[in-house]
């Protein structure tokens, strides 16, 4: 009870800063004129609408208070893009820098402001993402960042009238494994390592599926009697009252023990014990929901699936699932490393090639 008054005041906190973030975008709209470098809205609109969907879904999990492997990975995956949309609300509310002919006043992702003047300025790095060094303070600019042209020609108009007529200097960076021929290589390498990093949670998912155990602290207890079933390939469908969602059994012929004597007691009469979770139908089936069941017994004690039974040959296709992880994983690792091959010398290779890995723009 507890946990679901807390989702119900971190939603309303969540509606206020959306209804914020509103009025914060028909101000800026309103004052055009107001020299404000800001992210582009559409940031703002989409990480409102990926927000509003995955908390709805999210609601959905955290009050049904269901059981089981599918409602905590429901509650996971929505509880990232809700934050990814967060995320984006956030920066675009807070990522400003607000400038005037005096300086201009920076304010970072966490909503720290920080006050320069155009003397402070020391350097800058990149064209369409733009880095402005001031002193030891990294100000990010996003290439399609509302009026940053206006501002990054103002501040070097002001650089130039401070410093004798010298433009603001490009700064190269330490380290860039590109060297320096590559716009953005940190966001690119970031994307490198997110890919890298999305294929190991994939591969990590299906190692946990296949190892995981089931029992009865993780399945939802049913009390049950099956009014009729039916034999989809290699699934076993029981059927409750009517209107009630049905229960499947995998690979029932591989898993279950004494079968034939299941079938008669499939009558309406007889009560059943059920360990099961609430699963997506499989491809095959026109069942919209079911509940899949790991332990299946009657009231007289009888055995028909066990745990122990449910869990086998959950790794009969790991060696073809480790397989395809394999091949995808190193052939997205050989694109990597050509690109970054191709990226540290463009200009040894022709034009046709290095459009295989960078898009226009994006080489200097």
């Amino acid at each position: 009870m507890i946990w679901n008054l807390l989702f119900l005041v971190a939603g309303l906190l969540f509606l206020a800063f959306t209804v914020h973030c509103l009025f914060v975008y028909a101000a800026r709209k309103r004052e055009k004129d107001k020299r404000i470098v800001h992210l582009f809205n559409l940031l703002l609109f989409t990480g409102i609408g990926v927000s509003l969907v995955f908390f709805i879904l999210l609601s959905l999990y955290v009050f049904r208070g269901e059981k089981g492997l599918n409602n905590t990975l429901g509650i996971g995956a929505c509880s990232l893009f809700l934050l990814l949309g967060l995320v984006s609300m956030i920066a675009w509310h807070n990522c400003v820098i607000s400038y005037d002919d005096q300086g201009f006043i920076s304010k970072t992702f966490f909503g720290k402001k920080r006050t320069f003047s155009y003397r402070d300025i020391t350097g800058y790095y990149g064209q369409m993402d733009t880095y402005l060094f001031c002193g030891k303070h990294k100000i990010a600019i996003d290439g399609h960042a509302k009026n940053k042209e206006e501002f990054l020609s103002l501040a070097n108009q002001k650089y130039r009238a401070i410093h004798h007529g010298h433009t603001i200097p490009f700064i190269k960076k330490r380290f860039d494994i590109f060297n320096g021929h590559v716009e953005n290589s940190t966001e690119i390498l970031t994307a490198y390592l997110v890919v890298f990093g999305f294929l190991a949670a994939c591969f990590a998912l299906v190692l946990f599926t296949s190892f995981r155990t089931v029992n009865e602290q993780n399945t939802q207890y049913f009390t049950t009697a099956f009014t009729g079933y039916k034999v989809d390939d290699d699934d076993l469908w029981l059927y409750p009252a009517e209107g009630d969602t049905p229960f499947v059994v995998r690979q029932y012929l591989e898993k279950m023990e004494q079968i034939d004597a299941l079938f008669p007691l499939c009558n309406g009469q007889t009560a059943f014990h059920v360990y099961a979770e609430r699963s997506p139908s499989s491809s095959k089936s026109k069942e919209e929901t079911s509940y899949l069941v790991w332990n299946l017994s009657d009231s007289n004690g009888r055995t028909f699936l066990s745990f122990e039974n449910a869990m086998s040959h959950r790794t009969d296709n790991l060696p073809l699932v480790c397989t395809v992880f394999g091949i995808i994983t190193l052939t997205w690792a050989a694109f990597v490393v050509c690109s970054i091959i191709v990226g540290r010398n463009p200009k040894k290779y022709g034009r046709r090639i290095v459009r295989l890995f960078f898009k226009d723009g994006y080489i200097h």
